[in-house]
């Protein structure tokens, strides 16, 4: 059900992705805005979180924006597999997404090309009510939730096939507040989350996590439509050198930053800290190990007939920004 539910799901892309002129024929550029999406439903402030959200914050981004010719950042706040569909809607030149939402874009035809590595490694979580399944493999026959086309659907099913379940589990896409509203009732038997000790401050239990698995923990990128990129040759190169000169900063003052991530997220800041070490982002546009797991990632989604035929990350990335060998 879920393999044929992506499967609609990338063909629209596609079929979206032949139209999306708007986006690409920005009249503005360069000289005028560049609409930047994020994954932040329910951010407070509307701000970006991590290095990119710091720079904004700083004054950065918008000064060495500002050098080339993009004068107004709008930012707009939204869900990775969403941004896919407001990309090739036209609502988005440059945008932040999970691996797995970004490349089955990419393989569905959507016209962005690889910017950055934003995240690396950043850990997810499947947990379980208190009295529910105590191992994997208590789970056969029972059901479990993830987010549709998301970095959570390729960490659960990446896990059932590590763990020999893939044909004895049932998977449905529900989450947030829904989803633990239906494990609590026992509708559901587990579901997958990003902030996983705070879910056992509630009460659950962590039945797994990414970290232990290679390969499933997530990933955030940064893409830019082909043609947004052509007009704007020097964006790309500019725009990896303010996210390491945040990186540096974040790493100085780490009580500054952290205090500034509680405006980005209605988590408490102790939380924070916990999920998203400053480690977790790096100077380096596209590290070596960031391009093994984006290989990983893809190979995967494309073992799952997501979609068809396979394309090069190599080829993906944009011109102008390096690969890291090491």
């Amino acid at each position: 059900m879920m393999k044929r539910a992506l499967m609609v799901a990338g063909a629209a892309f596609a079929l979206l992705a032949g139209g999306c002129s708007k986006n690409t024929e920005n009249p503005d550029a360069p000289g005028g805005v560049l609409r930047f999406g994020f994954v932040g439903v329910g951010n407070p402030s509307g701000i970006p979180p991590g290095p990119v959200g710091w720079a904004y914050e700083r004054g950065w981004l918008q000064e060495e924006l500002g050098k080339i010719g993009i004068h107004k950042i709008e930012l707009i706040p939204s869900g990775g597999p969403v941004l896919n569909q407001i990309f090739a809607a036209g609502g988005v030149d440059v945008f932040h997404t999970g691996d797995s939402p970004g490349i089955i874009g990419r393989g569905a035809g959507l016209k962005f090309r690889l910017i950055n590595i934003d995240m690396l490694e950043y850990n997810l979580y499947f947990i379980t009510r208190e009295n529910g399944p105590r191992t994997m493999q208590e789970l056969r026959g029972k059901t479990v939730a993830m987010g549709f086309a998301s970095n959570t659907w390729h960490w659960v099913h990446g896990l059932l096939v590590k763990e020999g379940l893939s044909d004895d589990i049932k998977t449905v896409n529900v989450t947030g507040n829904e989803a633990e509203a239906a494990l609590l009732r026992g509708d559901i038997d587990a579901m997958a989350v990003n902030f996983g000790p705070l879910y056992v401050k509630k009460g659950f239990r962590i039945l797994a996590e990414a970290k232990d698995y290679r390969g499933l923990a997530g990933l955030y990128i940064a893409v830019g439509a082909e043609e947004f990129l052509k007009k704007n040759p020097r964006f790309a190169p500019v725009w990896n050198d303010v996210v390491a000169r945040a990186v540096l900063d974040m790493r100085e003052h780490p009580d500054e930053f952290y205090t500034f991530m509680t405006k980005t997220s209605r988590l408490p800041e102790s939380a924070l800290r916990e999920l998203y070490p400053i480690s977790l982002w790096n100077t380096e546009p596209l590290p070596a190990r960031g391009m093994e797991d984006l290989e990983i990632t893809k190979q995967f989604i494309l073992s799952q007939k997501v979609f068809r035929g396979d394309f090069s990350l190599q080829e993906w990335v944009a011109d102008g920004v390096p690969v890291g060998k090491n």
